[in-house]
């Protein structure tokens, strides 16, 4: 489990088969828990220059909207494209609130292994985007 056995901490994949436990000391970053990532692909955010997004369950169509009084920059009403996207969007979300987001990350995932429902790879081998990854680099001390 992490730091306590020497190892460096992982992301586990969590399953739905018989037997399967979670390893002891794991913590669950799913939705809905606190650790969760809100951007969920296929789902709809509102994203504002510089990279920054938040859910979206207005009714406007999809598009790019212009600026006005409150919102200057503008913003773009989109669905999230992929995984990749996501973990995008979960980065951008820690990197705008980081006073808030990362102390308690730091203090409660450090060292932990973190479980998520995500595949740990893709059917060619390839690592597949987890906002777990993102987390496990944030509660080793780095930045998102």
């Amino acid at each position: 489990m992490g730091v306590e056995d020497g190892t460096p901490p992982q992301r586990i994949q969590r399953r739905r088969v018989k037997g399967w436990q979670l390893p002891e000391g794991a913590v669950i970053v799913t939705r809905p828990t606190r650790w969760g990532n809100p951007f969920e692909v296929g789902a709809m955010v509102q994203q504002f220059p510089g990279g920054y997004a938040k859910p979206y369950e207005g009714s406007a169509p999809p598009g790019v909207y212009p600026g006005d009084a409150d919102r200057p920059g503008g913003y773009e009403i989109r669905p999230v494209a992929d995984r990749a996207d996501a973990v995008g969007l979960f980065r951008a979300h820690l990197l705008r609130y980081p006073a808030l987001l990362i102390p308690p990350i730091r203090q409660h995932l450090h060292g932990r292994d973190l479980a998520c429902w995500c595949p740990l790879t893709d059917a060619y081998g390839n690592p597949v985007p987890c906002h777990a990854d993102v987390l496990l680099r944030v509660a080793a001390g780095e930045e998102p």
